[in-house]
């Protein structure tokens, strides 16, 4: 047993005339002493025999490092570290400024993309995320190379474009604002598995050729009327989908009642993903449950997984769909625009069927963990465990309350016992 050399008490204790003297507490600790704590300003180490705290000083942290890159309209964080106990300071970056808003007439838009980038289309679409009427399907419209050298691409995008996504048919940026004063876009790597880009002026040489430019008319749509059985809660339910024009804007188009709790929609064929969503509730991507364009209807059970099926005479006959089983897992969430990113991807073991990942969260970001690369299986507030005074429900998101360090491991992945737990890394 460890002691404490000259604790001396010495009390002398009067009984005969009745008086106590007071105690005197002489102190000599040889302290023992973990791991460090912190606060903004200064770190300790407590003795675990007298509980003083020692070694107290302020931090000696290293520069700031960047950790993402500010973008318009989208703070950036960096951050340094205490070159003493480790402590973690960080803080946003601001977000560019730029004057955003919408074409008000034809606007040639240049952006600069990767090496290897061979092909590049320019997606466009309004203000609201809203298809225009001369909105070339996904993956929108070939651009007019404009300097080899520098990859440098043009296209015009017509009246009401709000926003522009840069492709080449598998790689792509997020969602640009459009700049009304600006018109030229330089790609580099977002945090989230897509480009992002800053904005300058660029100059067209008095040799360019002839950019491509937006259609003035545009073949309809072709569409095909797809029915839902959707939960009988659900009351105000819409559909939202991508490719082709895609739907107009989170969360999407409202669906029709066809009667109880059997609705319908007419869906666009050159869809390539679609998700139903009522009030905060929603699916997950469709393309990656079933197959899209399976069957011509969906059943959307209570727990929100989706079957395929078809819909005939007001009876659903479920699709016979061999289910794959996923075993890809990520966290996604406000820190990586919540995308599957290799950052936040967890560690599979096949021998045990779990997965581990362990990462920094900073206060107050929201997340979900999925399984597989989409939405196909997730685990929310209500599915996933924790110490309450380290994460929250948010909405049915997951919230960080307490930034630090977290494990995050899922046992039984290929199993409905799939389970989630999160705990502070050790």
């Amino acid at each position: 047993m460890k002691t404490i050399k000259n604790l001396l008490v010495v009390c002398f204790a009067l009984l005969a005339l009745g008086v106590m003297a007071s105690c005197v507490e002489i102190t000599n600790c040889e302290h023992e002493t973990g791991s460090w704590a912190a606060n903004a300003e200064e770190h300790w180490k407590t003795c675990s025999l007298c509980n003083e705290q020692v070694e107290k000083g302020a931090h000696n942290f290293s520069e700031y490092e960047v950790i993402s890159k500010p973008a318009v309209g989208v703070e950036g964080s960096e951050a340094r570290k205490c070159k003493d106990c480790g402590y973690i300071d960080r803080r946003s970056i601001p977000a560019i400024e730029v004057e955003t808003g919408v074409a008000e007439g034809d606007f040639a838009v240049y952006a600069k993309v990767p090496a290897d980038w061979e092909t590049v289309n320019c997606y466009y679409f309004g203000e609201d995320k809203n298809a225009l009427a001369n909105t070339v399907s996904w993956p929108g419209a070939a651009m007019t190379l404009v300097n080899a050298e520098e990859n440098i691409w043009g296209y015009i995008v017509p009246a009401g474009t709000g926003y522009v996504i840069f492709n080449n048919g598998s790689a792509q940026t997020a969602d640009l604002l459009f700049a009304t004063s600006l018109n030229y876009y330089v790609l580099r790597e977002g945090s989230d598995g897509k480009f992002v880009a800053d904005y300058d002026l660029y100059t067209p040489a008095d040799d360019q050729p002839e950019l491509n430019k937006y259609p003035s008319e545009i073949a309809e749509e072709v569409k095909y009327t797809i029915y839902a059985q959707l939960p009988a809660a659900w009351t105000a339910p819409n559909a939202y989908w991508w490719g082709g024009k895609g739907s107009d804007g989170w969360p999407g188009n409202a669906l029709i009642n066809v009667e109880g709790n059997v609705w319908t929609i007419d869906l666009s064929e050159a869809a390539t993903g679609l998700i139903f969503n009522n009030d905060g509730s929603q699916t997950g991507n469709i393309e990656s449950l079933q197959g899209l364009h399976a069957g011509n209807a969906y059943i959307v059970n209570d727990d929100l997984s989706v079957v395929a099926a078809n819909y005939e005479n007001g009876v659903f006959t479920p699709l016979e769909v061999e289910a794959e089983i996923p075993t890809d897992c990520y966290v996604k969430g406000g820190m990586n625009n919540w995308s599957p990113v290799a950052e936040y991807q967890f560690a599979y073991d096949a021998a045990t069927d779990s997965a581990t990942l362990t990462i920094d969260l900073e206060a107050d970001v929201e997340f979900k963990v999925t399984v597989g690369p989409e939405w196909s299986i997730e685990f929310n507030a209500g599915t996933a465990q924790y110490n309450a005074e380290q994460f929250a429900d948010a909405g049915g998101n997951i919230k960080c309350v307490a930034a630090g360090k977290y494990t995050f491991t899922i046992t039984d992945v290929t199993k409905d016992s799939r389970a989630l737990t999160i705990v502070a890394a050790e």
